[in-house]
């Protein structure tokens, strides 16, 4: 809430966001060189519908690196959303790592 986001400093908001680009960056990455291989070594791909691809295995590489590709850019824009809440002094729910250490004892 407020007390944990509003304590967090600018250099802390910025290392979680950066943190969170840069996985999904990678991500990125992985699934466009993965998709470039698969359009050199599978003529009948279409480079646009993964279901033509004849290998599962890549097939379910590229969906997956898509997929988190996708879902660290959300939780990157949301913390930024946090950051700009905690700014403005609104109150917000995420606390990042703290759930996890108070269920686990922390």
């Amino acid at each position: 809430g407020r007390d944990h986001d509003g304590g967090k400093t600018p250099e802390g908001w910025y290392w979680l966001v950066g943190h969170l680009a840069g996985r999904a960056l990678g991500h990125h990455k992985e699934a466009e060189r993965m998709h470039a291989l698969a359009c050199q070594y599978y003529p009948s791909f279409d480079g646009k519908d993964f279901s033509t691809l004849p290998d599962d295995f890549v097939r379910n590489c590229l969906i997956f690196h898509c997929e988190k590709a996708v879902h660290h850019t959300i939780t990157a824009a949301a913390a930024l959303s946090h950051w700009h809440a905690a700014v403005i002094g609104k109150a917000t729910g995420l606390r990042p790592g703290v759930a996890s250490q108070e269920t686990n004892g922390g």
